[in-house]
């Protein structure tokens, strides 16, 4: 009996990890209206670090996403 019940559980969850990764990759994922592009760059100036701070393109330390689409995004 322990043995049935065992070889029944692992059946149920082989079945739920082949389901659960054939959902992972049905899903679709996008980015809100609100997403940012651009470049990332260091703030040299005061005034410059926070007038992108104030307007959410802050990425770390001082290095900020702005200026042309290249290799930064901040998906709010």
């Amino acid at each position: 009996m322990n043995k049935k019940i065992c070889s029944v559980f692992i059946m149920i969850f082989i079945f739920v990890g082949i389901v659960m990764s054939i959902l992972n990759f049905t899903a679709k994922a996008y980015a809100l209206p609100a997403a940012i592009w651009g470049t990332t760059t260091y703030a040299e100036s005061l005034l410059l670090a926070s007038w992108w701070e104030l307007n959410g393109r802050h990425l770390y330390g001082n290095w900020y996403c702005v200026w042309e689409e290249r290799n930064c995004v901040i998906v709010y």
